[in-house]
């Protein structure tokens, strides 16, 4: 059994989507951040950083409880244990892996970055002007993971963890964006694929 602490970002349904995905049993956990749930000291022994998401693995290597925390690392570990969605060669595993990065190092910062600037109290103008910044920025990544689309219909050619990890930003992109998905065809025709997939459905559908 695992314990899946949470609170309803993009970076947790990453983790909810894997659960869901690799059939594993968990329970839910809301940790509450705009009440600073994240900084007690009963959470900072499951996360040090004082983010979500985090799991607590009970029967974790050798059978012992291990703490997991950042959302790449609980996919990457999620995938090892499991062995599912790693990639079904060695060539995949590593094309997952690095695709991950281009979500984790790339769309997810801007992503957040943008939903932050838009709550700042500066002037309209000021704002406008960053948001623009910030959006080109994501018109980039997204232009990244459509050229890769184009070609293939998963991120390492087959459904992977990178698949999982890139899902929960683009999906909410046109919401909060002006980025839309129709420009990208190879990136649109992906999600319209994975928005089908019975454990996406219930992985976006945790608090």
């Amino acid at each position: 059994m695992i314990d899946f602490y949470t609170y309803g970002f993009p970076s947790c349904w990453m983790v909810s989507i894997m659960l869901e995905e690799c059939c594993t049993d968990y329970v839910c956990h809301t940790v509450d951040v705009t009440q600073f749930e994240q900084n007690t000291p009963e959470f900072e022994r499951i996360s040090p950083n004082h983010t979500v998401p985090a799991i607590l693995d009970r029967n974790g290597p050798g059978g012992k409880p291990i703490r997991i925390f950042e959302s790449a690392a609980i996919l990457h570990y999620l995938a090892n244990k499991t062995g599912k969605l790693k990639g079904n060669t060695e060539i995949v595993e590593v094309e997952a892996y690095q695709w991950m990065m281009v979500v984790i190092t790339g769309v997810a910062p801007f992503y957040k970055l943008g939903i932050e600037k838009s709550t700042l109290n500066e002037s309209d103008k000021v704002l406008n002007i960053r948001k623009s910044q910030i959006e080109k920025t994501l018109k980039r990544y997204v232009s990244v993971l459509d050229f890769r689309l184009r070609e293939y219909q998963y991120l390492a050619k087959v459904y992977t963890m990178a698949d999982v990890a890139a899902y929960p930003w683009i999906c909410n992109l046109e919401q909060n964006f002006d980025i839309y998905l129709h420009d990208f065809v190879g990136v649109n025709n992906w999600y319209s694929r994975l928005k089908k997939r019975t454990a996406i459905r219930s992985g976006m559908s945790v608090p």
